[in-house]
């Protein structure tokens, strides 16, 4: 069951007797197999639009929060937003956390750079 030239699955086939199958069965065969391929395809395309759909409110809001974060840290220290991103960025690494968490203690008025 290719996708891409990359193989996602297989089909097994049997029968109770030792014969060869016939072209029509074959063909049936790969009808199905065709047909699996495709329902698989979309299962896995569903469950990704899913996934994608539950972690976008979740980087919006954390977007919004850095966002809020920079225009606060540029006005406080009387620089362009640009600037306030950096000085956020290099203190989240050099506390080894999320940018995200030191955006909202910030916000939160509990650390900043």
């Amino acid at each position: 069951m290719p996708v891409n030239q990359h193989p996602i699955g297989s089909l097994n086939l049997y029968r109770t007797s030792a014969l060869p199958w016939l072209t029509e069965e074959l063909d049936a065969a790969q009808m199905l197999a065709e047909l699996a391929t495709g329902y698989v395809v979309n299962v896995r395309n569903l469950n990704e639009s899913h996934v994608l759909s539950e972690q976008l409110p979740h980087a919006l809001d954390s977007r919004v929060v850095i966002e809020q974060a920079k225009g606060l840290i540029a006005g406080r220290h009387g620089i362009d937003v640009d600037g306030a991103f950096d000085l956020l960025r290099a203190q989240a690494r050099r506390d080894q956390r999320s940018l995200h968490g030191l955006c909202r203690q910030v916000l939160a008025g509990t650390t900043g750079p």
